[in-house]
This record gives C-alpha cells, sequence and structure tokens, in this order.
C-alpha cells in the first residue's frame, strides 16, 4: 500500500557516469560489448565464483559478453587463477 512505502531519492548522475566510448576504448571492450560489471570487496561471500560459471555458460549464446570487476580482498588470487582456469582472462 502507498501509505507503507518510502521513497529515497538518490542515485547516479549518469551524464557524468556512463559507459561511454571512452571507457570501452580504455579498457579494450568493444562498442557493442554487452557490459557486466560487479564492484564489490574480494571475499567468499560474494559468490564470485558462481558468476564466473554462469559466464562460461552464457559466452556460447552471447560471445560480446565481457564482465569486469573492480575491488580487492582476500580472494584475489583465487578469483584470478579461477578466471585463467575458465578460459575468462582475456
Amino acid at each position: 500500500p502507498p501509505h507503507r512505502i518510502d521513497l529515497l531519492p538518490g542515485g547516479v548522475d549518469t551524464d557524468l557516469f556512463s559507459p561511454g566510448p571512452p571507457c570501452r576504448a580504455r579498457f579494450g571492450w568493444p562498442p557493442d560489448a554487452l557490459l557486466v560489471f560487479a564492484a564489490c570487496r574480494l571475499v567468499e561471500k560474494k559468490g564470485l565464483p558462481l558468476l564466473f560459471d554462469a559466464l562460461v555458460q552464457l559466452a556460447p549464446r552471447w560471445p560480446r559478453l565481457c564482465l569486469a570487476i573492480a575491488g580487492d580482498g582476500p580472494q584475489r588470487s583465487r578469483l584470478v587463477s579461477l578466471a585463467h582456469s575458465l578460459g575468462l582472462s582475456s
């Protein structure tokens, strides 16, 4: 019901923060790439290996799919190794 809804204004200025061509070119993503972006601390509870497994399954159907992860944490080296072993490191 409307009386139980609270609006929390805020968000991101999409004119200032948008994944336009300069960002794509800087990181080598094709202009028509489908981007998946995760910004998080690299810890086990985030479930990033599950995301990697999903990308492996989705890649044949969507070859333009790109994943970018921004973050750091104790699982970083494990995740880098996993990405290499799954063929996701390119």
